[in-house]
């Protein structure tokens, strides 16, 4: 096996223990991937903020920010569900930085997209609508995959 699919073994176990609502022991598995999967950075640190979350670490949720802030990542955390660390005590700092990073990627972005007209398409016959969005995780080349469904 590859590093990946050990990953992604270490990933479907925190998320079975996320969705079973045992938090503590997801954000075990996920602290304990760091050393193993460097490269799986970003993945991790999210996985984990969910569950310092939903354990009411707001301390851990903020340095975890912070921390990814410098190495150039940022999260989306606009839900309601974020609002516990939007509204802790000592955050401006961090969620400037947050948002500062997030302001200059949309700045920086555009947007690829497709469009694809199936073989034989009548456009006067009703036909389904498909959408993919992100394309599985924001890899576009993924667009393969829903091509062919």
């Amino acid at each position: 096996m590859i590093n990946t699919e050990y990953f992604n073994q270490v990933d479907d176990l925190a998320e079975k223990l996320y969705d079973a609502e045992k938090y503590s022991e997801s954000a075990a598995v996920l602290e304990s991937a760091y050393q193993n999967y460097p490269d799986q950075y970003f993945n991790i640190t999210w996985r984990l903020l969910l569950c310092y979350r939903q354990l009411g670490l707001i301390k851990k949720c903020l340095h975890l920010i912070e921390q990814s802030n410098r190495k150039g990542f940022f999260f989306a955390l606009h839900w309601k569900s974020w609002d516990p660390i939007r509204s802790a005590p000592g955050n401006e700092a961090i969620l400037a930085e947050n948002n500062r990073l997030k302001n200059q990627v949309i700045k920086d972005s555009t947007m690829k997209y497709e469009v694809l007209i199936p073989e034989g398409y009548n456009p006067t016959a009703p036909a389904p609508l498909f959408f993919t969005m992100h394309c599985d995780s924001g890899f576009f080349g993924n667009i393969d995959f829903h091509k062919r469904l």
